[in-house]
């Protein structure tokens, strides 16, 4: 298959590791803080990390969103990866009567900031016009 020759890396972001859930709560529970820790499990075929999985729910454009999306949020609400299972905590759902909210953990990988390449360039890729000009004329 395509994946074999992929390796061990999932090409594309935002891939929906788990089954898709929806959630739905009363009206009078709006005024309760909701806490719900969700489990699920999860193709470990490839080797994923904390970091890159996150709990998500599809936005108004029909993509997916993690819901804890900048690094303090997803510090302060990780996503706990154990064997085959992965879980994490969140607090909205959709009132009963509507089309409900749809939850699923995703592979997203979080982008630090951080690089291993040097992005300085070099005198010669700076300058490599000048160069070409001075060897052509």
């Amino acid at each position: 298959e395509q994946y074999d020759r992929l390796g061990e890396l999932i090409p594309f972001g935002k891939t929906v590791l788990s089954a898709p859930f929806k959630c739905w709560t009363s009206t009078n529970v709006i005024n309760f803080g909701l806490n719900i820790t969700v489990v699920a499990r999860i193709d470990r075929t490839y080797p994923h990390i904390n970091d890159d999985i996150c709990l998500a729910s599809i936005d108004s454009a029909g993509h997916w969103r993690c819901i804890y999306y900048n690094f303090a949020d997803r510090e302060a609400n990780p996503v706990i990866l154990a064997d085959n299972t992965v879980s994490s905590s969140f607090g909205e759902c959709a009132t009963v009567g509507s089309a409900g909210k749809i939850y699923a953990f995703i592979f997203n990988p979080f982008y630090d900031g951080t690089s291993n390449e040097n992005d300085e360039l070099s005198d010669i890729e700076r300058n490599w016009i000048f160069i070409a000009m001075g060897v052509i004329g």
